[in-house]
């Protein structure tokens, strides 16, 4: 399966539903279902964000907090659809794509991963609910 990274908190709240497009530098051609994966990194001014609205109230709306020290880093969160690669030049960004994206549906925990920049392949087997049982009773 194809993934992505995004920053946080943009990852959670795109597999949460909140965030329906990511505007990027770069388009692609790639439709379909696309791995959402938080990077490792978390700069400042994204961390300041989270207190910021309307983000702050999508994360407690979403996750019951709005505490960014609680947003899960390097890791696979779930996934969407890619339904869309539209220019922005109508918007603030001239020269930017942006990413419809559709239908999430976030993994029932985080499942740590490397990940890498652009879009890169992530086994099929972490999104089958197999595995998903299987981390579930790891848990346990």
């Amino acid at each position: 399966m194809k993934a992505v990274t995004l920053i946080q908190p943009v990852a959670t709240l795109v597999v949460l539903g909140a965030c329906r497009l990511e505007v990027r530098a770069w388009r692609t051609a790639h439709r379909g279902r696309v791995a959402v994966y938080a990077s490792r990194a978390f700069p400042q001014e994204a961390r300041e964000v989270c207190a910021r609205e309307p983000v702050r109230s999508a994360l407690r709306a979403a996750l019951g907090h709005d505490d960014w020290r609680r947003l899960p880093l390097g890791a696979l969160l779930g996934t969407v659809e890619l339904l869309d690669c539209t220019p922005t030049e109508e918007d603030s960004r001239p020269g930017g794509w942006a990413w419809l994206l559709d239908n999430p549906e976030p993994l029932p925990e985080p499942v740590p991963y490397s990940g890498c920049l652009g879009i890169f392949e992530v086994p099929d087997e972490l999104f089958q609910p197999e595995f998903e049982i299987r981390l579930s009773a790891r848990r346990a």
